[in-house]
């Protein structure tokens, strides 16, 4: 009796999946891909001829590196154009856009800006 079932079961067994292995997706490919069953794309193929690019060589992290050390050098030079001006060079201009106005002794006031009267 014991035989009987084992037989049956494996022989069921068997069947189902050779039932599933045999199986069709719905796009027509089979559901157990062997190697030897590639889906082939075909597509025509123009005859075109290949334009050659140069590589874009600003992009390049050797072009960048030396276009941010001239920015630099620029911003530099206009920094200390800046500072050769007299309103950096002379210390009457201390802490003041304008030159501050000369007043008699008596009449000075207190800066703000500065902390000096005059």
């Amino acid at each position: 009796m014991m035989r009987l079932f084992c037989f049956t079961s494996i022989l069921f067994f068997v069947i189902v999946h050779v039932a599933y292995a045999q199986h069709e997706m719905p796009n027509g490919t089979p559901s157990s891909l062997t190697p030897g069953l590639k889906p082939v794309f075909i597509a025509e193929k123009k005859t075109r001829k290949i334009k050659r690019v140069q590589p874009d060589i600003k992009k390049s992290a050797e072009y960048q590196f030396y276009d941010r050390v001239e920015k630099i050098a620029r911003q530099k030079k206009r920094w200390l154009r800046k500072a050769a001006k007299e309103k950096y060079t002379n210390p009457v201009y201390f802490g003041h856009n304008n030159l501050p106005k000369k007043r008699a002794v008596h009449k000075m006031k207190y800066c703000w800006e500065c902390g000096i009267r005059h």
